[in-house]
C-alpha cells in the first residue's frame, strides 16, 4: 500500500514539472526543499500596435511664431554654467579734495569780527574764480585807537584774492593773498592850543581836532579755517553746521594818504564765520 502511494507522487510530481515547464514554471527539488521557478516571457515591442498621429491642423495647441531675432535662440545646456560679468558698485567718491574742500567750490556769505589798534566788523561774500581760488568782497566799519590820544574811525569796502591749501583733507585749511580796500578815514582828539584874550593875556585851551580823508588801503591776508562739516551726522547740530566753516586771520594794511594821527599800520586780528549757499 505504501509503495502504491510513494508511486502515486512521483508520478503526480513528474506530470506536474512537465505541464509546469511548458507554461514557464519549473519545480526544482533542493535539500531544503522545492523551489518554484517561473519564467516570465518579454513581451515583443514589434508586435506593438502602430499609434495614429494627429495631423498639425488638428493640434489645439497654436503653433509658435518665428522669433524676431531671425531664428536665433540662445539655448543654455542644462548643465552649462553662465557667468555673468556684473559691474562692481561703484564707491563714492571722497569728498575731502587734496588741493581744497569741497566748499571751495562754493558761493560763501559770512561776517567777521576784527580787534586790534581797531575793532570792526564786516560782511564778506566769497566767490570761487578757480578749484582752490576765491576771492573775498566786503563791507565794514568800526573804531579804534590812534597816536597821540585819538580816536580813530573807518568805514571801507574790502576785496581780497585768496589761494587755499588744505591740512587735513578739506577739514582744516589755510589761505592766504592780497588785499585791498577803499572808505573814509578820519581821527579826533582834544589837543592843546595857545589863545589870546580880549585883555592880552594868553591862555591854553583844549579844541577838538578833527582829521578825515577817503583813502586806499594796502595790504594782505592770512588765516586758518575750519569746515564743519565733520561732525558726525548723528549729532542734532550736524544739519545746522554741516555747510559753516569758523576761522581766524592776520590782516595788516596800510592807507594812502596818510590822515593825521592815523596810525602807519592797522593790525587786525578777526574772526570769521561763513556759509556755503
Amino acid at each position: 500500500m505504501k509503495r502504491f502511494f510513494a508511486a502515486l507522487a512521483a508520478i503526480l510530481f513528474v506530470g506536474t514539472n512537465a505541464a509546469a515547464q511548458t507554461d514557464g514554471v519549473k519545480f526544482i527539488t533542493t535539500p531544503e526543499g522545492i523551489v518554484i521557478e517561473h519564467t516570465v516571457p518579454v513581451e515583443d515591442v514589434s508586435r506593438e500596435r502602430p499609434r495614429k498621429m494627429k495631423p498639425v491642423e488638428d493640434d489645439p495647441e497654436p503653433v509658435a511664431e518665428a522669433p524676431a531675432d531671425d531664428g536665433k535662440i540662445d539655448i543654455v545646456p542644462k548643465n552649462e554654467i553662465t557667468i555673468i560679468e556684473t559691474p562692481a558698485p561703484e564707491v563714492p567718491k571722497d569728498t575731502a579734495k587734496k588741493d581744497g574742500s569741497e566748499h571751495e567750490n562754493k558761493l560763501a556769505f559770512g561776517g567777521r569780527l576784527g580787534f586790534g589798534n581797531a575793532t570792526g566788523i564786516g560782511l564778506h561774500l566769497k566767490i570761487p574764480v578757480a578749484k582752490t581760488q576765491r576771492m573775498d568782497i566786503g563791507a565794514g566799519a568800526g573804531f579804534g585807537r590812534a597816536r597821540d590820544g585819538y580816536g580813530l574811525h573807518y568805514y571801507e569796502l574790502t576785496w581780497a584774492y585768496e589761494w587755499r591749501f588744505d591740512i587735513d583733507d578739506g577739514i582744516i585749511g589755510w589761505h592766504i593773498g592780497p588785499a585791498l580796500a577803499f572808505g573814509g578815514y578820519g581821527t579826533s582828539g582834544k589837543m592843546s592850543v595857545p589863545d589870546t584874550t580880549t585883555s592880552g593875556e594868553v591862555r591854553t585851551i583844549r579844541k577838538t581836532d578833527k582829521n578825515s580823508d577817503q583813502c586806499v588801503g594796502f595790504g594782505a591776508l592770512f588765516g586758518i579755517e575750519v569746515d564743519l562739516s565733520f561732525i558726525d551726522s548723528d549729532h542734532s547740530l550736524h544739519s545746522l553746521l554741516k555747510d559753516v566753516l569758523v576761522g581766524i586771520d592776520l590782516r595788516p594794511m596800510f592807507y594812502v594818504p596818510a590822515v593825521k594821527k592815523y596810525p602807519k599800520m592797522i593790525l587786525s586780528v578777526g574772526l570769521s564765520m561763513r556759509y556755503s549757499l
